[in-house]
């Protein structure tokens, strides 16, 4: 599984009344909104801690940064809907995300955390299947936990604040997740988790978190945000 945007369902999936709405594909380069927390890029996404707009680059034309300007608990973090703690969308419809990012400050005294997650304003959320880098990893993990564990898998890709890193996040299997990494658009490495799984019916969001450990103003910049659900919604 490799790392890639994606377009939009089929027009005769998307259109019409009658048919299959079996897709949701949503995705976000930054490129417009503000960042006042329900107006941030084209999905309206909300937010804690500190979050501003800064100029795009090369390859990158929309750019965040999240940050978390204090230490002792608090969570910076990125989500869908009206709280961290709404259920979205349930596991059993995740198909995939894609996501690209780049610390910009010391990746020793923040944890980052990206993916689906149950309850974003929790450290560590209470499920989920997310990238994660903690304060003491050099590198970069896939990450998947459920109520009876957690499952860890070094990418072996260290974490620096001057590359651009690509993750997708793929269930592949009622109980499979396949994660891929670039770094700086060189695929690095893969992997697949197949335990600690969260089950079909557990409530997710989507997002990130970064946690400041003993040094506040810790930060991320997310240039892209993709992510695709699929059901079983037909018309006749």
């Amino acid at each position: 599984m490799g790392i890639e945007r994606y377009g939009s369902a089929p027009a005769e999936e998307a259109s019409g009344i009658a048919g299959d709405f079996q897709t949701i594909d949503l995705q976000d380069d930054f490129v417009t909104g503000d960042n006042e927390d329900g107006e941030i890029g084209l999905l309206n996404w909300q937010f804690n801690g500190s979050l501003n707009y800064v100029d795009g680059e090369n390859n990158h034309p929309g750019i965040i940064e999240l940050e978390d300007a204090a230490v002792g608990g608090a969570i910076a973090n990125l989500y869908q809907g009206t709280s961290p703690q709404r259920d979205l969308f349930e596991m059993q419809n995740f198909s995939k995300l894609f996501v690209f990012l780049r610390p910009t400050s010391d990746p020793g005294d923040m944890d980052v955390r990206i993916g689906i997650f149950v309850r974003h304003d929790l450290d560590p959320p209470s499920q989920g299947c997310y990238i994660e880098k903690l304060a003491g990893d050099i590198n970069w993990f896939f990450v998947c936990k459920d109520a009876g564990g957690e499952t860890r898998v070094d990418t072996t890709v260290a974490s620096t604040i001057t590359d651009w890193y690509g993750f997708s996040i793929e269930r592949s299997g009622a109980s499979v997740i396949d994660f891929a990494i670039s770094d700086t658009n060189v695929p690095a490495g893969t992997g697949q988790i197949v335990t600690n799984v969260p089950t079909p019916g557990e409530g997710m969001n989507i997002g990130a978190q970064v946690i400041a450990k003993s040094n506040p103003n810790q930060k991320i910049q997310l240039d892209y945000f993709g992510f695709q659900l699929l059901t079983t919604r037909t018309i006749e």
